[in-house]
């Protein structure tokens, strides 16, 4: 087996133990989460390092607006770019 599926296990598994503890309650091994403190480290939730998830609003406003930062940050950056040039 190659990389590139390994590599897909691997992160599927950080996704999935990654929501066990915040939506489940339910605490994996030790020995399954010590790698997975790096992965903490470079998470993109600049939301939540910003602003409490209650400010935001509903559970639907808070996926919106996590899914659609990205894009206009890109936008933003483009424009910017564009301008400048």
């Amino acid at each position: 087996v190659g990389f590139q599926p390994k590599f897909k296990i691997l992160v599927s598994f950080y996704q999935v133990a990654a929501t066990l503890g915040p939506v489940y309650g339910v605490r994996l091994h030790e020995d399954f989460t010590r790698w997975t403190g790096f992965m903490d480290a470079i998470s993109l939730d600049l939301l939540g390092l910003t602003y409490p998830d209650a400010c935001i609003g509903s559970m639907q406003k808070r996926l919106l607006v996590a899914g659609l930062w990205p894009f206009i940050a890109l936008l933003i950056g483009g424009a910017v770019l564009a301008c400048h040039a």
